[in-house]
């Protein structure tokens, strides 16, 4: 009596425990569908336009919530801009841009991020270039006291076509403006798919004040036009006459 009255309490209990609420784990969808919500509330960063520059500033401790790079560096910045995002105005006129090295440019970088860098230090040069595998030439040596390193790439692409390139870097006042051209294939363009990651390094005089890229858009060049018909050929011997070839 005892054993079958154990096995009714038992019983009735699992009856009760089914009535009640079901178990946290049914809850998951829910939490996931708030944190969707929560996600898509977030707010976009603006487009880059070509009217306006991007204030160079480090990225926020967790970048990974606002670029969708896998890591960004401190002194790099996406063409979207740093930690500041607020467009910088183009306003007034511009000196003559200052001289500046190309120091290294390839299309096969491993660069996955669409790098604007600005390198001050020795170490930070050494940990871009091993990340990004940058065969640089070995002879030349860098002053980091009199120079810095600009660094522009287009990230990771699945074909080519895509261009990036420094186009001036001017100084006005207590900042530098640093103009990069953009390049894509046209529409409709036949492409290989290969990897693909230019990257463009310039050597310029060291500069402590803020740093703006301005993003721009390089027009793609004219199709292709069809040949036209070969003239007729003017120097036919057979309507020369004998004393023009003396002449010859």
């Amino acid at each position: 009596m005892r054993r079958l009255g154990a096995v009714l309490l038992m019983a009735m209990g699992a009856a009760v425990a089914a009535c009640q609420d079901p178990p946290p784990a049914h809850r998951k969808p829910e939490k996931a569908e708030k944190a969707a919500e929560k996600l898509a509330a977030q707010p976009v960063a603006a487009p880059v336009t070509p009217t306006a520059g991007l204030l160079f500033s480090p990225e926020p401790e967790r970048p990974e919530a606002m670029e969708p790079a896998a890591y960004m560096l401190d002194y790099c910045q996406s063409p979207a801009g740093g930690r500041n995002r607020a467009p910088v105005p183009l306003a007034g006129a511009f000196p003559r841009p200052i001289r500046t090295t190309l120091f290294y440019r390839d299309t096969a970088t491993l660069l996955q991020p669409a790098f604007r860098c600005v390198i001050r230090d020795e170490d930070d040069w050494t940990e871009i270039s091993v990340l990004g595998r940058l065969v640089v030439d070995k002879t030349v040596l860098l002053n980091f006291r009199r120079e810095m390193i600009l660094l522009a790439g287009t990230g990771a692409k699945t074909s080519g076509g895509f261009d990036v390139r420094f186009d001036s870097i001017t100084i006005r006042r207590d900042t530098m403006w640093v103009f990069v051209g953009n390049s894509a294939p046209p529409p409709g363009a036949v492409l290989a798919a290969e990897a693909f990651s230019a990257a463009e390094v310039r050597r310029v005089p060291r500069f402590e004040g803020t740093v703006v890229f301005v993003e721009e858009t390089i027009p793609p060049p004219p199709p292709l036009q069809p040949l036209k018909r070969a003239p007729k050929d003017t120097l036919n011997l057979r309507h020369i006459s004998k004393d023009s070839l003396k002449k010859l």
